[in-house]
């Protein structure tokens, strides 16, 4: 996963204080990568946990049967 142009930006004195108070920014592109895929994955495992709660609640209440389930997502990735 490659860091975009705003990520560890040089020159933050246009970006509100609480940024510019921040010490600089020197993340690795590599750190930077394993970061990205973490929160992929801690966010991938949240709607896994949320589907799978979702399944249980229809089938609890009898309605998993009479229930089309469709999975939608961006056609475009950068």
């Amino acid at each position: 996963m490659p860091k975009g142009p705003n990520i560890c930006e040089a020159d933050v004195s246009e970006k509100p204080l609480f940024i510019r108070q921040q010490p600089a920014c020197s993340i690795s592109a590599g750190t930077y990568s394993q970061l990205v895929r973490n929160q992929q994955a801690r966010m991938l495992l949240s709607v896994d946990r949320g589907i799978g709660q979702i399944i249980a609640d229809l089938e609890a209440s009898g309605q998993l049967g009479n229930t089309l389930i469709i999975f939608s997502s961006p056609t475009t990735v950068r």
